[in-house]
């Protein structure tokens, strides 16, 4: 089976059931987004086995999860409590607690390599963490702004449905037109098959996408903001797509897993997502405050 074949299977089957977990939101969301960063970060701490290192697995998922779940206790009752600043704190501590934890356990593991040990371990918590948790802040965005005492028109499950969708499509144009007319390649010692011809169709899908999609399900947002969200997500996105495959080239895997059938594993199917969620956060952020 080509590999167009696998893309429209993974698509038929996924894109749908993402939509719908996206809309429910509540603990379909969180469990689904818990379950994918938890075989994330199993991904990468195989890359990292790949190349003889021995990161701390189990205890790493454990801690992320229970992060993670704090950061979604935070945004979906954030809007009964006026007092957000000394919940955030207590999550830092409870952050800080953990990594002490895991710190610890790390130095008193006898297996040599502990430098690269101890930074795989770390490395791949926060590479995970980060975009994961900014998704679960996306989705439950209302709510914290509701608690600032901010009014804003926008279902947050919609703006979740531009966001993947853009994805998609910039993914999509890039493929196809750099498939087909790609001659100038953007950094084969990572990608060989990336060109700019691809690239730069990706990013014009992008910011076009972003913009008409955010404008239909009436995205409560300037079209300076969905202009800039559709751009960050055709240079971002695509920079995830380089970091991850110049991941899978350092440990000399094709994949690195095996959840999407032969198309790929988390990091493979997610690298674009998780390189644009944090910064569309930070500029969600900025324009509200």
């Amino acid at each position: 089976m080509n590999e167009l074949a696998k893309r429209t299977i993974v698509g038929i089957i996924g894109v749908p059931l993402v939509l719908v977990i996206i809309y429910l939101g509540g603990w379909y969301y969180f469990i689904a987004f818990a379950f994918l960063f938890s075989v994330g970060l199993w991904e990468f701490y195989q890359l990292a086995k790949a190349k003889g290192y021995n990161p701390l697995i189990a205890l790493s998922i454990i801690a992320g999860l229970s992060i993670l779940f704090s950061i979604y206790l935070i945004f979906t009752f954030s809007y009964v409590t006026h007092n957000v600043g000394s919940i955030f704190i207590a999550m830092i501590e409870q952050i800080l607690i953990l990594f002490i934890i895991l710190f610890t356990v790390s130095l008193f593991r006898n297996n040599g390599n502990a430098i690269a040990n101890i930074s795989t371990t770390f490395g791949g918590l926060v590479y995970l963490l980060i975009p994961f948790s900014s998704l679960i802040i996306l989705r439950f965005f209302y709510n914290y702004l509701f608690s600032l005492g901010i009014t804003n028109n926008t279902n947050w499950a919609y703006y979740l449905f531009v966001f993947f969708a853009t994805i998609w499509i910039c993914d999509s144009f890039a493929y196809f037109i750099g498939k087909k007319w790609g001659k100038h390649k953007i950094a084969p010692s990572i990608s060989p098959k990336k060109s700019w011809e691809g690239g730069i169709a990706g990013l014009i899908s992008a910011v076009l996408s972003f913009w008409l999609l955010g404008f239909a399900l009436k995205i409560d947002l300037p079209i300076s903001i969905l202009l800039l969200d559709g751009l960050i997500i055709g240079i971002f996105g695509q920079i995830g797509d380089f970091l991850e495959s110049s991941f899978k080239r350092d440990a000399n895997v094709k994949d690195s897993g095996k959840l999407f059938w032969e198309h790929g594993g988390v990091l493979d199917r997610f690298d674009s997502i998780m390189f644009s969620a944090p910064v569309l956060l930070l500029v969600l952020i900025i324009y509200f405050l």
